[in-house]
Formats: structure tokens, C-alpha cells, sequence
């Protein structure tokens, strides 16, 4: 049996597909106490807290407004509107840069780190869920297989 570029195409957009599944049904599926926590926010501010997480992980100082829009792909005037959203919300903090004051660095407090804590835990569960449907051989699979694409779209 060979596989097309079409079919090839199809099982990303299903890939695709069950990432936004499983994001809502993370949320869907909390019971009421994380609902009302999480729930506050839209999908674009828990989009914004996940990549915010994941970028002051390798910067501790903060990341630019332009690397925020850039990650999220949106404007820089979106961007703005999202973090101050973000700082009234008390999740995110706003710092002026010390390598150059005319612009600001931006961090999780410690409630964006609570609250992003809790998310992260939730969406781990629902993955773990969802992979004991599969044996260890089909799991170790997929992984070699996303790992393989991975370092071929870095090198490219």
C-alpha cells in the first residue's frame, strides 16, 4: 500500500484537528473549581499564557512585545491589547528592559504561573488519557516519527 501526498495531508489536518479537540476539551472537561479559574480567559489568552510559559523558560528576564506577537501570530497593536488584558487580569507582569528602556519585557506572575501550572497539569492527563489507546510500540512510533519530522522543519 502506498501512501499519497493527500493522505499524507489528511493525517496532519487530523493531527491538527485533535490538538484543538484535546485544548477544548481540556477545558470542557475540568471539573467546576478549574473551570472558573481557567475559564476567565479566552482561548487567546490561554494561547498567550502557554507561549508566554514556554519562551521566559529559556529567557528569564522576559520576552519583547514583537517576539509575543510574533509567536502568536498576530499585529503588535492585538499584541498590546492582549497583554494589558493579561496584566489586569494580574497574569501577566510588564518590566522595562534593562538592555533598552524605550521598550518593555513581559513575564508570568505568579498567578499566570499557578494558573498556567494547573492548565499545563490538565492537558497532560488528557494526552496520557489518550495515549494508554495505544502500546508502547505504536507510542514510541509516533514519537521517533514527530522527532524525525521535527529535526528535517529545523533544518529546512
Amino acid at each position: 500500500m502506498t501512501t499519497s501526498s493527500k493522505d499524507i495531508l489528511n493525517s496532519i489536518r487530523t493531527i491538527e484537528n485533535l490538538i484543538k479537540i484535546i485544548k477544548r476539551d481540556n477545558l470542557k472537561n475540568s471539573d467546576k473549581d478549574h473551570f472558573k479559574q481557567i475559564m476567565s480567559l479566552s482561548l487567546r489568552q490561554l494561547e498567550a499564557l502557554r507561549i508566554l510559559s514556554s519562551l521566559v523558560m529559556t529567557n528569564e528576564k522576559g520576552i519583547s512585545l514583537k517576539d509575543l506577537a510574533k509567536n502568536l501570530d498576530i499585529g503588535l497593536p492585538s499584541a498590546s491589547v492582549l497583554v494589558e488584558s493579561m496584566v489586569k487580569k494580574k497574569l501577566f507582569v510588564r518590566k522595562e528592559n534593562p538592555a533598552d528602556r524605550r521598550s518593555i519585557c513581559i513575564t508570568l506572575s505568579e498567578e499566570g504561573e499557578r494558573k498556567y501550572r494547573i492548565l499545563s497539569q490538565r492537558f497532560e492527563k488528557r494526552i496520557y488519557e489518550l495515549f494508554s489507546h495505544l502500546n508502547a510500540e505504536e507510542t514510541e512510533a509516533f514519537c521517533q516519527i514527530i522527532s524525525k519530522l521535527s529535526k528535517n522543519t529545523h533544518n529546512n
